[in-house]
C-alpha cells in the first residue's frame, strides 16, 4: 500500500464525498495532494511520478482552470527550475 493512497483514505474519512489525488514523490516532502469538493468543481486529475495536474471547472463559471503541483528537489533548486 502506498504512502499516497493512506493519504488520500485518511482525508476522504474528514472530507466524506470528496475527491483526492496524490502521488508518491522521491524526496524531503514525499508526497503531493489535491483535495476538492466535486459540488463545487468538476475536475479531471492526470498524474506523473513528480507531478499532479487538475483539469476543469469550478461550478457557475465557464472558463476552463488547470492548476498544477510539481515536485521538485529541496536541493539546488535553481538549476531545476532553470
Amino acid at each position: 500500500m502506498s504512502e499516497a493512497w493512506k493519504v488520500c483514505q485518511f482525508f476522504l474519512k474528514l472530507f466524506p464525498g470528496w475527491e483526492v489525488s496524490a502521488i508518491d514523490a522521491t524526496g524531503r516532502s514525499g508526497r503531493l495532494l489535491f483535495i476538492w469538493n466535486p459540488a463545487m468543481c468538476d475536475f479531471k486529475s492526470y498524474s506523473s511520478f513528480a507531478s499532479l495536474l487538475l483539469v476543469g471547472r469550478i461550478k457557475g463559471f465557464e472558463e476552463e482552470i488547470k492548476l498544477l503541483n510539481i515536485y521538485g528537489p529541496y536541493k539546488d533548486r535553481e538549476s531545476f527550475w532553470l
